[in-house]
């Protein structure tokens, strides 16, 4: 695969993240006890705390969408993504959205950020 390529492949993965996440997050803010988000977060007791989550996700999807803070955003969102998945398995709802986010998320982190894997799978980094 041509570099040109993989940088177009990796910039549109990490745009459907990024708006994913974005959208996800507006919706936390603007989540009221009647709608289904906001159901689904006094279900869950995190209602009170609903613009924290909101906020940490955009803060994760701005840090991944730009270049020079995104290998700090693919750490941090992953942990976010993986939060997202251990809480919807304890409350019993469908992770399927968050897994959805951390396969993104991969594919966009191969593409865009391969240094980090080569990093932490222990290889050299070529200068």
């Amino acid at each position: 695969m041509s570099p040109k390529a993989k940088k177009i492949l990796g910039w549109v993965f990490a745009g459907m993240l990024t708006v994913m996440a974005i959208g996800s997050s507006l919706g936390k803010f603007m989540a009221t006890p009647e709608s289904e988000m906001g159901a689904m977060f006094t279900m869950m007791g995190f209602y009170d705390i609903r613009f924290l989550i909101g906020s940490l996700e955009l803060i994760c999807a701005i840090l991944f969408i730009i270049p020079r803070t995104s290998t700090l955003g693919v750490l941090l969102s992953a942990g976010y993504w993986g939060g997202a998945v251990a809480t919807d398995l304890t409350h019993a709802h469908t992770p399927v959205p968050a897994l959805a986010a951390i396969v993104l998320l991969g594919l966009a982190a191969i593409f865009r950020n391969p240094e980090l894997f080569t990093r932490l799978l222990g290889g050299e980094v070529k200068a």
